[in-house]
Parts: structure tokens; sequence; C-alpha cells
């Protein structure tokens, strides 16, 4: 999806200096709605569609997913009662 991204940028901005600068907005844009810089919670209604179409977040979901939901995240931390994934959602 990236790559066909900056394709449609490099096809749209005819010229290099165009291409660059509509490419540096673009990959700005990805980074910030990616999920990571501004989570999906804090991100204007309006503004929604722009984390869905970002190729990081996809990746980044999938990392998170993948390490947060193992079993050695399920433990109760030591003299609390909930978990180390509820206090982690909690504080983001």
């Amino acid at each position: 999806m990236a790559l066909s991204l900056f394709r449609f940028v490099a096809a749209a901005g005819r010229t290099l200096v165009v291409a660059n600068t509509l490419g540096t907005l673009v990959l700005q844009l990805t980074f910030v709605l990616g999920g990571f810089i501004i989570a999906k919670d804090d991100i204007e209604p309006w503004m929604i569609w722009g984390y869905y179409i970002s190729p990081m977040m996809y990746g980044q979901n999938a990392i998170v997913m993948n390490e947060f939901l193992d079993k050695r995240w399920s433990k109760v931390r030591n003299h609390f009662s909930i978990t180390w994934v509820t206090f982690l959602q909690t504080a983001r």
C-alpha cells in the first residue's frame, strides 16, 4: 500500500519539486495519523479516515497485538489487582 501511495504522489506531482513536496506532506501525515504519535482516540473525528488509510497503522497494530497479548503480560502486577495489559491501556 505504501508503494502505491508514493507512486500516486509521483504521478500527481509532475515535476520533481512538486513530487518531493507532496511526498513529504504525505509522509508526515502517515506518521502522525499512524497511531503512534497521536493515539487513535485523540485524532479528530473529521480526520479519522487518515488513521485507517495510514500503512503504518496496520503494522503497528500487528506488533502491539503480538507483543502485549502474550501470556507474560497477563500476570497480575505485584500489589495491584490489574494486569500489565490493563495498566498500559489505561495509562495511554
